[in-house]
């Protein structure tokens, strides 16, 4: 992945997207599922867990990539 686009792409098809706004210090990212949940909390419950299994799993697995894509696009929250 060398582009955000190329992030949403990888990431549509186990249901979720990435949105990026702008702030003072710089560009931040936020996963939402498709059905419109945005990940914006760090403690789950066993109602909320099953929503961001895939994600977190996905996210493990290309960690390498999210990596290099943070380096070279300076967006934060990607990791």
């Amino acid at each position: 992945m060398q582009t955000i686009n190329e992030l949403r792409k990888a990431l549509k098809p186990i249901g979720f997207t990435v949105k990026t706004k702008a702030y003072s210090h710089g560009t931040h990212a936020t996963y939402e599922s498709l059905d419109g949940n945005k990940l914006t909390y760090n403690v789950f419950t066993q109602e909320t867990m099953p929503i961001w299994k895939n994600l977190f799993i996905w996210k493990e697995e290309h960690r390498n990539a999210l990596k290099t894509l943070r380096e070279n696009t300076g967006i934060i929250g990607l990791l």
